[in-house]
């Protein structure tokens, strides 16, 4: 039987851990201290005026709290505001996945919880399984048959959506030289050059590896192959507009009778496949590129390489179910050629 609750245990072990090695009063899901709350004088606005009836009491707006970026409304409402953890912090908006900025999300959001909830159906960022499907087959068919010019620009859409990085970002790394390439690894062999997609996980630089000692990764890095009919045409650097994948995108959209595509539903294709289809959260960040360097090694611990490709082939699998027979056989049998770097490795921590 599956213990459901074991996400939940593993917070409680995270904040129970940060809560002891920085002395920091804990917040439960009240948002009040677990201490006595005593009486704070640093933060009382009242003071008492001489009169000859009686005294009168008159409210006084204090400075703004130093580590509190709260609306001075709220700050009004709120007395004596908690000690949150991790109140110094300040997360910068690159930073994509980090225990730190959900820290600050709660430190600045709890008190709006119950205001401004807007219950939209779906994530309008995403396409449902059908679309990424449907699109990806066309994509791929007319991959085959447009004019080398013209097919630069699907290279662009077809490797946004085999990576899960962001149109932008593919059309920077395809502009770089083959030695200046960040992702996008390339391997020289016997028989023919090839190439595949890179991704690093660094977590030996973490803030709390004072908490929990673990030896530091040599084995970070692992590679996912790529088509061998997309590789001849990635293998020499190309620039693309912007405006020519706006394009391509907007004909895919009324030739598939699509309600919306644009730059963001391709970035979320591989991301979105397989997170919700699969069930594999951990794994579709850290096989899209997601900078994980703050997360907490509990969670990137005796993770196998050879399961990361499995989940990849699997979600693979999923995208090509609309291709032809000879465009599956073409796509799918990636798994069965794995790359040098994977061959050996076991343990991926």
């Amino acid at each position: 039987m599956v213990n459901q609750k074991l996400a939940g245990k593993i917070g409680q072990i995270r904040l129970a851990y940060e809560v002891i090695a920085d002395n920091k009063a804990f917040v439960g899901k009240t948002y009040t201290n677990s201490q006595n709350n005593k009486f704070s004088k640093e933060h009382t606005n009242k003071r008492y005026l001489d009169c000859t009836d009686e005294p009168l009491r008159a409210t006084v707006f204090g400075k703004p709290h130093k580590n509190d970026n709260v609306a001075d409304a709220e700050n009004t409402a709120d007395d004596d505001p908690p000690a949150l953890l991790d109140n110094d912090f300040k997360p910068s908006r690159t930073t994509a996945k980090s225990s730190e900025l959900q820290q600050w999300k709660l430190k600045n959001n709890y008190r709006h919880a119950r205001r401004n909830q807007f219950y939209f159906p779906t994530n309008l960022r995403q396409l449902s399984l059908l679309s990424y499907q449907m699109l990806f087959a066309r994509v791929w068919q007319i991959f085959g048959v447009v004019s080398y010019k013209q097919r630069r620009v699907y290279a662009v859409i077809l490797l946004s959506m085999l990576s899960g990085r962001k149109v932008q970002d593919v059309i920077y790394e395809l502009a770089l030289d083959k030695s200046q390439r960040k992702w996008l690894s390339h391997e020289s062999g016997s028989a023919a050059d090839s190439y595949a997609m890179s991704n690093t996980i660094n977590v030996t630089s973490n803030r709390r590896s004072h908490l929990l000692p673990h030896r530091q990764s040599h084995d970070n890095e692992f590679k996912l192959p790529l088509p061998a009919r997309l590789q001849a045409v990635i293998e020499n650097k190309f620039s693309v507009d912007g405006d020519e994948v706006s394009e391509v995108l907007a004909s895919l959209k009324v030739q598939l009778e699509l309600p919306v595509l644009s730059n963001q539903h391709i970035d979320a294709c591989l991301y979105t496949v397989i997170k919700n289809e699969l069930q594999e959260s951990l794994h579709a960040d850290m096989i899209t590129g997601v900078d994980v360097k703050h997360s907490s090694p509990l969670y990137y611990t005796s993770i196998e390489t050879i399961s990361l490709e499995k989940t990849y082939y699997s979600a693979i699998q999923l995208l090509t179910e609309y291709c032809t027979a000879d465009s599956q056989g073409e796509l799918r049998q990636l798994s069965m050629s794995s790359t040098k770097s994977n061959r050996y490795k076991k343990i991926y921590w």
